[in-house]
């Protein structure tokens, strides 16, 4: 469970490249967004335009094909559409017409019913099966009147018919009309994609900034060199200890803890050698305590240890275990060995006590431990 960035206690610790990183997301998505709104928008335009600017012949008119074996009514039809400006192919047989579509994209086709060498809705019901040619509108061109004929020719997927004699007017409009419906299913296709690909950023950008604040999150509460909880975080998780104790619900108790000689060990290794050292007795320490427990990098080379419901004996019993862990270990840096020991005062939480009371008691009790000779444990005094 993440919570917001203003709920963090050391939110404006964090880094101005972090926060840099979710701007520039968010300005991405707002720009890509804005985008496709404007698209939207010039989409309305373009619609208005269209027939506008053919009719004034500057813009490419769309491309009909015609099939149609007819040589006289065949040859009005294309004469007419042309005169619209339309680019018209004219395919005389149905075989013509199907080799031609193999070819060369179209924009409509008017397909008579009645073919010399095939059944007009046969090669309909074969266009709409075709993930080529199933989008392209067909006007049906006939000379029957059979309405049995046109229901099959709708059941087949013709979009409307024209009766022969073909009246002009007639013609026109009505593919105007379907190409002006094919134009917007085509332009709402588009943007359905362009939508999709914003949703897409969306979903993106949230899981992304979500692992950012996540990301963030951990870091503000972290020690970055030795991975533990830093001081910020150990005061938040103190504070609600008390609150819970205060209430009798749970006591608890601290260790602190601090690396014997680690002055020298800086002075003799450098500070590469103590961050090694510093790191080591923090996983040391991680190893050893409770998942519940709580370990932070209090400051230089002090630790502090939460222990939630533990008593001063148990608590003192855990830090023995962890002053042995530590001085048990050998550690390589370079091709030296060294071993480094670990003085803990240990604490509990009396009822009353605030947070610098039993944190002072504790760091006491340390100084007792580093005073008496060092690498033990003191949980009186």
């Amino acid at each position: 469970m993440w919570r917001p960035i203003s709920e963090l206690t050391d939110w404006r610790a964090l880094s101005a490249d972090s926060w840099d990183e979710i701007s520039r997301g968010r300005v991405k998505l707002q720009k890509h967004l804005e985008a496709v709104i404007k698209s939207l928008h010039d989409w309305q335009i373009a619609e208005r335009q269209r027939w506008r600017g053919w009719q004034a012949g500057t813009i490419k008119k769309p491309s009909l094909l015609v099939i149609d074996d007819d040589p006289v009514g065949g040859r009005k039809i294309v004469a007419e559409l042309e005169k619209e400006g339309y680019q018209v192919s004219w395919a005389r047989t149905g075989e013509q017409g199907l080799s031609l579509l193999d070819r060369q994209k179209v924009d409509l086709i008017l397909l008579d019913i009645v073919l010399s060498d095939a059944d007009g809705l046969e090669i309909c019901r074969q266009l709409k099966t075709s993930p080529v040619t199933a989008g392209v509108p067909v006007v049906f061109v006939t000379a029957m009147g059979d309405d049995d004929v046109i229901r099959r020719g709708f059941a087949y997927g013709g979009q409307d018919y024209v009766r022969k004699p073909v009246k002009t007017f007639e013609l026109l409009a009505r593919v105007k009309t379907h190409l002006t419906i094919k134009q917007t299913q085509d332009q709402l296709a588009q943007l359905n994609t362009e939508l999709n690909e914003a949703n897409r950023i969306v979903r993106d950008q949230n899981r992304q900034l979500i692992e950012t604040i996540n990301e963030l999150e951990t870091a503000a509460i972290t020690d970055v060199l030795t991975g533990l909880n830093n001081r910020r975080y150990m005061h938040t998780r103190l504070s609600e200890a008390i609150g819970l104790a205060g209430r009798g619900m749970s006591g608890f108790s601290l260790i602190m803890a601090d690396i014997d000689f680690f002055k020298a060990v800086n002075d003799t290794y450098g500070h590469n050698g103590g961050d090694s050292v510093l790191r080591v007795v923090a996983e040391t320490i991680r190893a050893g305590i409770r998942k519940i427990d709580v370990a932070a990098r209090w400051g230089g080379e002090e630790f502090l240890v939460l222990l939630p419901g533990v008593g001063l004996a148990e608590a003192a019993a855990c830090a023995e275990r962890l002053r042995a862990a530590v001085a048990g270990r050998e550690l390589m840096l370079g091709d030296r060995s060294l071993r480094v020991t670990m003085s803990q005062g240990v604490a509990e939480w009396q009822p009353g006590d605030r947070e610098e009371t039993v944190v002072h008691a504790a760091d006491r009790r340390l100084y007792l431990a580093k005073s008496g000779g060092r690498n033990k444990v003191v949980s009186e005094g």
